[in-house]
């Protein structure tokens, strides 16, 4: 994860899909891949589960990740969600279940991680209150790649917004961050 200056273990696309979200994520400053071991007795007897992640964030909040996408989580899978989230909540933490139902969303974001960290804190040029197409507002921050770059840099860092449920192009509309 780039933001942490440390690489986290994935096993699947999802997985990855899910790090690349926390990576963007503002106030992360820990995640652990498969932190625990946790065993049930229920009376069907012995369950356990490897959580997926375990997220520290830096107001001190706790949070416990499982990542699957949605079509694969049946009545067993959550099942054993509750389970986890009773687990969690008993601590004090909070428990999220990342589904990644989004493909768009998830390769625009794989678009943009490479820009990550490369956003200057340089004044944005004042763009209109509803936004413009993203090839003016990369003109507006320099010329050609440069430009470009740095329009996607401010988009991964959160300055800059669009709609990353579709696809992104140069017509895809970009706004400044709305506090």
């Amino acid at each position: 994860m780039g933001a942490l200056g440390s690489s986290i273990g994935f096993e699947s696309l999802t997985e990855r899909g899910c790090l690349i979200e926390l990576d963007r994520t503002p106030g992360v400053v820990a995640v652990a891949s498969q932190p625990m071991w946790i065993r049930w007795v229920t009376p069907d007897g012995l369950r356990e589960h490897y959580p997926d992640y375990f997220v520290r964030l830096d107001d001190g909040t706790a949070v416990l990740m499982d990542v699957k996408p949605a079509a694969r989580i049946d009545d067993d899978v959550r099942a054993q969600f509750d389970m986890t989230g009773q687990f969690a909540a008993e601590r004090g933490w909070r428990y999220v279940v990342y589904d990644a139902e989004s493909q768009i969303r998830e390769a625009n974001l794989r678009f943009l991680a490479p820009f990550r960290g490369s956003a200057s804190t340089e004044e944005l040029p004042g763009l209109p209150e509803d936004g413009l197409p993203l090839a003016e507002a990369a003109a507006l921050l320099g010329v050609g790649s440069e430009g470009y770059a740095r329009c996607y840099a401010h988009l991964w860092s959160g300055l800059l917004e669009t709609d990353l449920e579709e696809a992104l192009s140069t017509k895809s509309i970009v706004w400044e961050r709305r506090a």
